[in-house]
């Protein structure tokens, strides 16, 4: 279970590392790290620390929770949402994310 974890990832730095057209080289650069440790918690070979996490995050301009969740939407953004809706729409969504909650 822990090298899974370890292998999704590194497999998502990898993907934030090429959507921003960096090679290993360079972004093992920006956080002060070697190329091969790079690789190889990009293939889940290495575990990374918190502290790495964070930087890989902030070089690749993203959330940490990312990486961790695959979810990039901050809490930010849906509370922003959710306030220009109405009301009664409100209600909607929390209805509905009650019915999604109950049938996951």
């Amino acid at each position: 279970m822990k090298n899974e974890i370890s292998k999704v990832i590194g497999g998502r730095i990898r993907e934030k590392r090429l959507e921003a057209k960096l090679t290993q080289e360079k972004l093992a650069e920006k956080i002060d790290i070697g190329a091969k440790y790079l690789s190889d918690i990009e293939t889940g070979r290495s575990n990374i620390s918190i502290k790495k996490l964070f930087k890989i995050a902030e070089a690749l301009n993203e959330n940490p929770e990312y990486f961790i969740s695959g979810r990039n939407i901050e809490n930010k953004e849906l509370e922003s949402l959710f306030s220009r809706l109405s009301s009664k729409n409100q209600k909607n969504i929390i209805e509905i994310m009650r019915i999604l909650i109950k049938n996951d």
